[in-house]
């Protein structure tokens, strides 16, 4: 039997190759990473994630499934890193986000953003190596969990396989991380600096 996060991994694929390829990711991943790049995407990531997190803080689901011992919240990451690097952090914003409608619906962009954990931490030692820059100068959000990325990221999918058994709520997961992979390629791919 296929599991949900086998299902995930095998529907958003071309969207995940996808939204590797967008601006920002091309600016950092290459041979002369930039500073101002790197800053516009903790700005983008941060008015991305920061409703997310909100909308799955609010949910009463959120503690009762144990997701909360198993997943950190990302913005504040980021704005410590913001704040590090000297940039004012900006909130309001006109990124389309998918609807959540609920748990299942805040599910699906939550597997994006632990996803995103998993190629952040692969990332990092690029942007170390590029930007001159560590956890304690601007890094601390890319460097994911760092030596525990990878488990927490089985953690987190073997609790999305318990939490969402049935047919309904898995199409809710899938239907909305295939929105949140494109709303966040989206997103990334229009300027903001």
């Amino acid at each position: 039997m296929t599991t949900l996060h086998e299902r995930l991994k095998t529907i958003t694929k071309p969207l995940h190759d996808e939204i590797e390829q967008n601006r920002l990711s091309k600016i950092l991943l290459s041979d002369a990473p930039n500073l101002d790049a790197y800053k516009e995407f903790l700005l983008k990531m941060l008015m991305f994630i920061k409703p997310i997190e909100e909308a799955m803080l609010s949910a009463k689901e959120w503690s009762e499934c144990g997701l909360d011992q198993i997943c950190r919240i990302k913005s504040k990451d980021i704005e410590s890193d913001l704040e590090i690097l000297g940039v004012k952090a900006m909130i309001e914003s006109e990124v389309i986000l998918p609807r959540f409608d609920d748990f299942f619906s805040i599910l699906g962009a939550w597997y994006v953003l632990e996803g995103s954990m998993v190629g952040a931490s692969m990332q990092a030692p690029i942007l170390r190596k590029g930007l001159c820059i560590d956890e304690q100068s601007g890094l601390l959000y890319m460097s994911g969990y760092g030596s525990r990325t990878f488990e927490v990221w089985k953690r987190f999918t073997d609790k999305l396989n318990e939490i969402a058994p049935d047919a309904k709520s898995q199409k809710k997961v899938i239907l909305t991380a295939c929105d949140t992979f494109l709303s966040l390629k989206l997103w990334l791919d229009e300027p903001i600096m």
